[in-house]
């Protein structure tokens, strides 16, 4: 059974890897 302490961990982690990504995204427009 997952918890919801995992579930909110997994969804902290996917929110920063998606900040993460965009963030990348963007300085390559920029450049």
């Amino acid at each position: 059974r997952i918890s919801l302490d995992n579930v909110i961990n997994i969804n902290a982690a996917q929110l920063i890897l998606r900040g993460v990504y965009s963030f990348k995204q963007q300085n390559n427009i920029n450049k």
